[in-house]
C-alpha cells in the first residue's frame, strides 16, 4: 500500500528489485542483527520485526511516512464491536491497529503465510496483550483452499508474492491457502477487511463471494498495484469489476491529496488508475 508521499512516488520503502539498493538491503537483511528484540512504539502499540527492512517499515509507520492517510481512514471507519480481517498482515501493524479499534467486544482475524513474518506477527500480538482479541492464521487467502507457492523477496519482506515474476528469480516456500468463504462459517459478521497481498487481490475476492454478500454493511481497504495484478494474470479493470459485482461503492484513496475520489463511469476509472504505481481502493456498502 502506498505511503503519505503518494501512489506515484512510493519513496524508499518500495525498493525496486534488481537494483543496487535492493541488493544492499537484501545483504543487510541477512546480517545477524537482533531486530526482533528492538520493539518500537507506534501509536499505542509496540512493534518489532524480523529483518532490517521490517524495522525500517515500522519506523516509517511511526513517523507517518508510510500509509499515513490509510491509517487515519482505518481509525475513522473501524468501530468497537466490529469483526475485522487483516489479509496480508505481515508483522501486524494493521492487525494491532484494528484490535485497538474493535475493542474487547470485537475480533480480528489476521492472515499471514510467510513463516518468519508470521512469527513476528504472533510475537507482536502477545507483546501487546491481544491474545484473546486476535486470531492469527498462517495461511495465504486465495480463491480456494489448498497449497501454493509463495515467492520471496530478499530485499523487501513486505513484497512476497503468490506468483513468479516480481523482480526475476526468487526462492519460494510452500504455503497453505484458504478462501474466506471456506474459512468463515455462514453468518459470521465481517465488517471490515484490509487486503494487501501484492497483486493477488482478485484471488481473495473470488473466494469471498458468500462472505461479502452476507454482510449488510462491509468496508474494504484494498491495495491496488496494477503491475502486480498483471503479473498475477489479472488487471485493474478486473479488480474493480469484481468489487462492483459484490455490490460495493468504490472510492480511490488519493494519499497525495489526502482525500477519497469516487470511482464511477463518469469519473476516474480503470484506465486512469492502471498507470499508477501503488495506491488503494476503499470499497463499501
Amino acid at each position: 500500500m502506498s505511503g503519505r508521499r503518494g501512489s506515484s512516488d512510493p519513496g524508499i520503502y518500495r525498493l525496486a528489485e534488481s537494483t543496487i539498493s535492493s541488493r544492499l538491503m537484501a545483504f543487510a537483511n541477512r546480517l545477524p542483527i537482533p531486530t526482533s528484540r528492538l520493539a518500537v512504539r507506534v501509536g499505542q502499540h509496540w512493534l518489532s520485526g524480523h529483518t532490517l527492512d521490517r524495522l525500517l517499515a515500522i519506523l516509517f509507520w511511526k513517523f507517518h511516512l508510510l500509509e499515513g492517510f490509510e491509517t487515519r481512514l482505518v481509525k475513522e471507519l473501524v468501530q468497537p464491536g466490529m469483526g475485522a480481517v487483516d489479509i496480508g498482515a505481515n508483522v501486524g501493524y494493521y492487525t494491532l491497529m484494528l484490535a485497538g479499534c474493535v475493542g474487547d467486544q470485537g475480533h480480528v482475524w489476521a492472515f499471514e503465510p510467510e513463516p518468519r513474518a508470521f512469527r513476528s506477527l504472533t510475537a507482536n500480538v502477545e507483546r501487546n496483550g491481544y491474545g484473546e482479541r486476535i486470531t492469527a492464521v498462517e495461511r495465504a487467502v486465495a480463491s480456494s483452499t489448498g497449497v501454493g507457492a509463495l515467492y520471496l523477496s530478499a530485499s523487501n519482506q513486505g513484497n512476497h508474492t503468490l506468483f513468479q515474476g516480481a523482480g526475476g528469480a526468487r526462492g519460494s516456500v510452500a504455503v497453505r491457502t484458504v478462501s474466506l468463504d471456506e474459512f468463515f462459517p455462514t453468518g459470521q459478521a465481517v465488517d471490515f477487511l484490509k487486503i494487501d497481498v501484492e497483486g493477488a487481490e482478485t484471488r481473495v475476492l473470488q473466494g469471498a463471494e458468500r462472505v461479502l454478500s452476507e454482510q449488510r454493511y462491509v468496508c474494504l481497504l484494498v491495495e491496488l498495484w496494477p503491475e502486480g495484478l498483471r503479473m498475477a494474470g489479472s488487471s485493474t479493470a478486473e479488480l474493480l469489476a469484481i468489487l462492483r459485482q459484490r455490490g460495493l461503492t468504490l472510492e480511490h484513496v488519493d494519499s497525495t491529496r489526502q482525500c477519497l475520489v469516487r470511482l464511477d463511469a463518469a469519473h476516474v476509472g480503470a484506465e486512469a488508475l492502471a498507470g499508477r504505481a501503488y495506491s488503494s481502493i476503499l470499497a463499501w456498502k
